[in-house]
């Protein structure tokens, strides 16, 4: 995964990348936890193409593809045609915030669930 950052890293600069918002300022692009990965990016064609392109050389050096049928993308803020368009360029579905983590619905205490 330290190859897989270094490359979301590298090609961040490329001039197609943006940013999302709130994680430019610290250069955020993307979180991994054991067998989780979250990539944060702008909602714009060129950072799901640089997404795309990475995931691709990622897998072609490591032999490690996404399970497309447990990725989901989520999008705040753009027209549900602007999510549908740039969720097909990564070929995942997109899903709906806010998100139910390992199972657990958001917003609900630990003693209640």
């Amino acid at each position: 995964m330290e190859y897989f950052s270094e490359l979301l890293k590298q090609h961040s600069n490329n001039g197609k990348f943006s940013y999302h918002p709130r994680c430019k300022d610290i250069g955020l692009v993307n979180i991994s936890f054991a067998d989780e990965l979250f990539i944060m990016c702008g909602a714009i064609v060129g950072s799901m193409q640089t997404i795309k392109k990475i995931l691709g050389m990622f897998s072609d050096c490591s032999g490690l593809k996404p399970n497309l049928t447990k990725s989901s993308c989520y999008f705040a803020g753009v027209s549900a045609n602007t999510e549908s368009r740039l969720g097909s360029i990564l070929g995942i579905p997109v899903a709906a915030l806010p998100v139910k983590y390992l199972g657990i619905p958001p917003y609900i205490k630990a003693d209640e669930y």
